[in-house]
């Protein structure tokens, strides 16, 4: 009844997964439970701190007696189906918390959105890891893949993780403002692309550096997701959207739709050889053009779903696949397939030192460095964090040179990864560059591409400086 003076507006609701009559609601203050489906209520905030909203109430599937909340005071868990509460041990100065959702298939998971942070636990809260600086509002999993939870959230936008929410990237490609796809170049020109704007998005190209751009025709009806410059002609580009590709040989001024293998699926990547030479990776596996003759291209071990392609000069190419992660020397002819790190290692770059064995990888665990052509792997720390490297790229003249992005920051390697130094002092507010790219015309600079920011260059001299350019 209106009547009632502890009416409070509900903010959030939680089912029993078993008993259709048990039903959980947060209000402005405090909890509340029914066991007759609705009809009665009772307020449930035993070991609770008085006049907490209750952001959020979730109940473990697998044992519905653990029941979990969050609130303005903190995260609790309650083990006795929300009669009683006990406010769980989050780190210093996460002293609220947005959403607390328990894994729906690993026992024990809880994932805790707090005002510092994106905590997981692997025991019901006993103890917390922070997996992400951003604040966090909604978790969604992925019900084919377990691996795969989405995470949306104030200051990263759309995040992503491939590991059970160990680590998280950015994935804002399509969202207004936080829409820059992809990055290619050649010679002295760089080229870039911006989607799902319309009015003002589209394929860019500067011929200074970064100094200025120009907006160029783009293909009409398509948002470009991947891009790739022929080596020997930087007037020469290939670009993608889903399902179709465009080739221009004016730089960028106009363009020609291609046709495509018979039943070709999702294209991920593109890898230009030459002007008259193209890899694409796709859902469907990898092919190769020479003229306008296409094959499939068979991986060891068969195919796979294609991740990345990388360019790393001289011919070497590095493709990731569904299947495992492969290295040609020679343009893409022939393949090897390289050792596989420890399970549950997503990987998001692969470059490989032309002058010598050497290859780094970036991986949500870490920088991964190898001697023997990618045979085997060992971890690269020496100034790098055993976390997330979100992207990697060897020097296109100079051999056992490469950089990598941690956390915003870029570092930079002279000695094959033995040993790392940051360039510049400061990240980039938490994002993270998702390809990193050095011009062979203009190799005393590095391009960085943060999907919702911009473009970073930075300089790769020994006096380096950072400078910013946004569309």
């Amino acid at each position: 009844p209106e009547s009632n003076r502890e009416l409070r507006p509900v903010v959030s609701l939680a089912f029993h997964p078993r008993d259709g009559n048990v039903i959980y609601a947060g209000t402005t203050h405090l909890p509340w439970r029914t066991r007759d489906g609705g009809k009665t209520w009772q307020s449930i905030h035993s070991g609770m701190l008085d006049d907490s909203d209750v952001f959020s109430i979730a109940v473990e599937a697998a044992s519905p007696t653990n029941v979990y909340s969050s609130a303005c005071s903190g995260a609790y868990r309650s083990v006795d189906g929300g009669s009683t509460w006990k406010r769980m041990p989050t780190p210093r100065g996460a002293f609220r918390t947005y959403l607390v959702s328990p894994d729906p298939t690993r026992s024990g998971v809880v994932f805790a959105a707090t005002s510092a942070g994106l905590l997981r636990s692997a025991n019901r809260g006993a103890t917390w890891q922070r997996v992400s600086q951003h604040a966090v509002h909604s978790i969604a999993y992925d019900p084919v893949n377990p691996d795969k939870i989405y995470f949306a959230s104030v200051t990263g936008g759309l995040l992503v993780s491939r590991d059970g929410g160990n680590t998280l990237l950015e994935s804002n490609i399509g969202f207004s403002n936080r829409n820059f796809a992809g990055i290619t170049g050649s010679g002295d020109v760089l080229y870039a692309s911006s989607v799902y704007e319309p009015g003002s998005g589209g394929i860019f190209r500067t011929d200074d550096g970064g100094g200025t751009w120009r907006r160029m025709a783009s293909p009409a009806g398509e948002n470009i997701l991947v891009l790739a410059a022929a080596p020997d002609d930087p007037d020469c580009v290939w670009v993608a959207g889903y399902r179709s590709l465009f080739q221009s040989t004016d730089g960028a001024k106009t363009w020609v739709k291609q046709t495509l293998p018979a039943g070709i699926q999702a294209i991920t990547a593109l890898a230009a050889l030459s002007r008259k030479s193209l890899l694409i990776g796709t859902a469907g596996g990898l092919f190769s053009r020479t003229g306008s003759s296409w094959k499939a291209v068979e991986l060891p071990g068969g195919r796979g779903a294609v991740e990345l392609l990388q360019t790393s000069g001289n011919g070497a190419l590095a493709a990731v696949t569904a299947g495992g992660v492969f290295r040609s020397e020679n343009g893409g002819t022939s393949w090897t397939a390289c050792g596989q790190p420890p399970a549950k290692v997503a990987w998001y770059g692969l470059a490989l030192d032309s002058g010598s064995k050497g290859a780094l990888a970036a991986t949500s665990q870490g920088m991964l460095r190898s001697t023997d052509r990618c045979a085997s792997w060992s971890p690269a720390r020496g100034g790098l964090n055993v976390a997330t490297i979100s992207a990697v790229v060897s020097h296109p003249k100079r051999a056992g040179e490469a950089l990598a992005a941690q956390f915003g920051t870029i570092f930079y390697t002279t000695d094959g990864g033995l040993s790392w130094r940051a360039l510049g002092n400061r990240g980039r507010n938490g994002a993270y560059p998702s390809a990193l790219f050095v011009l062979p015309g203009a190799p005393q600079r590095l391009f960085a591409l943060f999907p919702r920011r911009g473009i970073l260059s930075i300089s790769i001299e020994p006096q380096n400086s950072i400078t910013t350019g946004e569309h």
